[in-house]
């Protein structure tokens, strides 16, 4: 656990600061997407709201990974290379 801490500490600061933007518009596009959702489950039941609701979803969980992975592959090869 130590060691996935002293990655994350290590990681530059401009890396990290686009990771941590980008995970705040993932989380961003989650709370939409659960709200299309609730609005699906209590409000109206059109099938065309159920699936954008879904797909933003899917969409953000993606985009959250993607943000993480690359941040930490690109901060690797930023200290490969200097």
């Amino acid at each position: 656990m130590n060691k996935v801490i002293d990655i994350f500490n290590s990681i530059d600061e401009k890396i990290k600061r686009i990771m941590k933007y980008g995970i705040w518009f993932c989380f961003s596009l989650a709370v939409i997407s659960c709200i299309l959702l609730i609005t699906y489950k209590f409000l109206c039941s059109s099938p065309y709201l159920y699936k954008i609701g879904l797909y933003i979803f899917k969409n953000s969980v993606l985009f959250f990974s993607a943000f993480l992975s690359f941040g930490l592959v690109f901060d690797k090869i930023k200290k490969d290379l200097f």
